[in-house]
C-alpha cells in the first residue's frame, strides 16, 4: 500500500486559517437565522384584531334593559 504524504506546517497553518474563518462566516449565519427565527415566533403569538361586526350604529341605544 501506497502512503500518502504527510502535510507540511505551512500547509496545516494555511488549512487552520482557512477553517477559522470557515467556522467564523457559519457562526455569523447561525446568529442572523436565530435571529430571524425568534422574530417569525414573535410574530406568530401576535392576536389577531377581533372581528368587524359591521359599521357602528348612528344613534347607539343607551345601555341597560328597555
Amino acid at each position: 500500500m501506497s502512503r500518502m504524504a504527510q502535510p507540511t506546517c505551512e500547509q496545516l497553518l494555511l488549512d487552520n486559517r482557512r477553517l477559522a474563518r470557515r467556522v467564523k462566516e457559519l457562526e455569523a449565519q447561525v446568529r442572523q437565522l436565530t435571529a430571524q427565527l425568534q422574530q417569525v415566533l414573535r410574530a406568530s403569538k401576535r392576536q389577531a384584531t377581533p372581528f368587524s361586526k359591521g359599521p357602528p350604529k348612528d344613534p347607539p341605544a343607551t345601555p341597560g334593559r328597555k
